[in-house]
């Protein structure tokens, strides 16, 4: 058990590690899509010695009267740009890709992993020196998930008023390796559990199933010795040679 705990928290840290670099890939595409797929509408103007916003204006409202109003009144003014928001193809690009890199990546190294292990116990397993456990790519991918889970059970207690209702953003980034089926449970602007109903919840709880099935699949592959990135590569040889 203590191999199988040692294996989880290990897994359980590469989990967690694709939360952050899924969040860092999201915010890059989203960057970068909002110079593609919007246009400046207005700004922003604030008081440049106070750094306090003062009022947004929009192109559409006309002459900015109230930019002449405060440099009048000695009050220096900057001004920050305010595009529109992003939608349409551009945020069905965004969502799509940085899912899709996001997945594979958590994938990869949840496959990575369990699957050495998979192959590892195939050896010890052929030669009499350990017993074979057929779901223990599940216990680790279980056990790896429990801060999740945690996670799930703090927006429990929030839904019931034991602790603010905010922690819902932990559980939301915690999760953030599978971004799109938590804003297709929650919405994608919820961060607070005043927000959500108990049945979505409950339905949140789907998100923690994506590791132990990755983990157990791997587990399984690695002790039949079946190599998806050799299989593909031998696929690919066979229509070519076709």
């Amino acid at each position: 058990m203590g191999a199988i705990i040692k294996k989880a928290v290990s897994c359980s840290i590469r989990y967690y590690i694709c939360a952050i670099i899924t969040f860092f890939v999201y915010f890059s595409l989203t960057v970068v899509a909002t110079g593609f797929f919007t246009e400046v509408n207005g700004y922003t103007a604030y008081d440049a010695e106070k750094n306090e916003v003062l009022y947004h204006y929009y192109y559409e409202q006309g002459e900015d009267t109230l930019l002449a109003e405060y440099q009048a009144k000695g009050i220096e003014v900057s001004t920050v740009a305010l595009r529109s928001t992003l939608q349409g193809g551009g945020k069905v690009f965004v969502d799509a890709t940085g899912q899709l890199i996001g997945g594979l990546i958590t994938g990869a190294f949840i496959y990575t992993s369990l699957w050495k292990l998979g192959d590892g116990d195939a050896n010890l397993v052929a030669f009499g020196n350990a017993k074979h456990d057929s779901i223990k790519g599940l216990k680790i991918g279980a056990l790896a998930v429990v801060p999740s889970f945690i996670s799930w059970i703090i927006v429990v207690l929030a839904k019931t008023g034991a602790v603010p209702g905010g922690w819902f953003a932990l559980y939301r980034f915690m999760n953030y390796q599978l971004f799109t089926l938590v804003n297709a449970i929650f919405g994608q602007s919820v961060n607070t559990t005043d927000m959500i109903s108990w049945p979505q919840i409950f339905a949140g709880l789907s998100v923690l199933v994506f590791v132990p099935l990755v983990a157990q699949i791997s587990y399984m592959l690695g002790f039949k010795r079946i190599s998806l990135g050799e299989s593909l590569i031998y696929k690919k040889n066979d229509n070519r040679r076709k």
